[in-house]
């Protein structure tokens, strides 16, 4: 059993009963999962039924589209106001990424701030492009990921993943294409159908058969695992999760676990191995064993943004943290690295928090975030800045 595993686990159950409260769903990870929503939910757990709404949660100005980068354009996506689930929704890809250059091109005072002439600058049309481009990317990469599975091209995709460990590729909003890459072969938005599931769970598996050593293979399977659950769970209230589900849940995310387990012996031989224990951990992991798993990661990449992300939202008021206990954890890390690699990680979690909401204010800057780092972390963003994470 990995050290940093939780003791207080029997077997490899991350079972517990329901409460039977009625508390939204939010949405967790990546929006087009359906979102990491749990029965043990932290400081959730502590408010009143019904009680979270935006009043209990830290306002911060939307940097980036409100919907994960790699989301396919013409599939709807799960959005949350006033903290509850929403049905799915569309929001045009150029809408997105309009709101999202105009407000970075604020913080980096290139033009001043919305007006309804905003977006035939040339700055707009020269941010668009970029952050367009960036879009197109990451569906090209997740789709290819896709078809190399359900065609069953195994080598293929032992390829792609052994690229991009070495390569250490990102784009710019920090996002590994490692991680995008498994992200391709492991989810579906909301609208997915069970048929849907099994069919990418049959091609996960056999991949695993036929090559039972490796790390790429049981990774994408846990990924799958754990999106399989929470679809099995449902994503809607609490209190509407009959029995039967949590079952599912339960057992789906036990499958994760032990996908990632039967490897083990080499699994930190890929970043993608401790990053999908980040996501089993959201079930309800204590803090102790959390940062043993945390402190295990960044020592074996220190440069596995997916790493620092995962953390920052697991410290959420949301979840596990206090408020202010995702700033001062962005600080520390930021502070760690030092001079421009710092900045440019800064902003990258503030980055990452924002575009995954519950945050709708974007006029509001909050104290609690350093400002000027995040302008400064921007900038070198833009200014193609070959600072790393070391």
């Amino acid at each position: 059993m990995p050290s940093f595993f939780p003791r207080s686990l029997s077997g490899l159950s991350v079972r517990s009963e329901p409460s039977g409260e009625s508390r939204p769903n939010f949405h967790g990870f990546e929006d087009h999962s359906g979102g990491y929503v749990t029965r043990n939910r932290g400081n959730l757990d502590r408010l009143p039924a019904g009680a979270v709404g935006r009043s209990q949660v830290r306002q911060t100005p939307r940097l980036i589209p409100v919907v994960a980068m790699a989301v396919p354009a013409q599939v709807g996506f799960a959005s949350v106001e006033s903290g509850g689930s929403a049905p799915n929704t569309r929001s045009p890809r150029g809408d997105r990424v309009q709101r999202a250059v105009i407000l970075i091109s604020m913080l980096l005072g290139l033009f001043q701030p919305l007006s309804a002439g905003a977006a035939d600058s040339v700055v707009w049309q020269q941010e668009a492009g970029v952050y367009q481009q960036e879009l197109a990317m990451k569906q090209g990469l997740q789709q290819q990921a896709e078809r190399l599975l359900l065609s069953g091209k195994f080598a293929e995709l032992e390829a792609l993943a052994s690229k991009f460990r070495a390569s250490k590729e990102m784009f710019s909003d920090g996002e590994w294409k490692l991680s995008v890459f498994y992200d391709g072969m492991s989810y579906y938005l909301r609208t997915a159908s069970e048929e849907n599931w099994e069919q990418r769970l049959k091609r996960l598996k056999q991949w695993v058969a036929e090559n039972p050593d490796s790390v790429t293979a049981h990774v994408a399977l846990a990924e799958c695992e754990v999106g399989y659950a929470f679809f099995g769970r449902s994503y809607g209230w609490s209190k509407d999760v009959s029995q039967s589900q949590w079952q599912l849940f339960d057992d789906r995310l036990e499958e994760a676990t032990q996908a990632l387990l039967a490897v083990q012996e080499h699994g930190t031989r890929c970043p993608g191995w401790l990053a999908a224990f980040q996501r089993i951990a959201l079930s309800g992991w204590e803090r102790e064993p959390y940062e043993r798993l945390f402190q295990q990661a960044i020592a074996n990449e220190p440069t596995y943004t997916a790493y620092y992300f995962r953390k920052a939202w697991h410290l959420m008021p949301r979840w596990f943290g206090e408020p202010g206990e995702w700033e001062a954890f962005a600080e520390i890390s930021a502070d760690r690295l030092g001079g421009v690699a710092g900045d440019m990680l800064y902003a990258r979690i503030v980055w990452f928090l924002d575009r995954r909401g519950p945050y709708h204010n974007m006029a509001r800057q909050p104290e609690s975030i350093d400002w000027p780092r995040v302008h400064r972390g921007l900038k070198a963003i833009k200014n193609g800045s070959v600072a790393v994470l070391r």
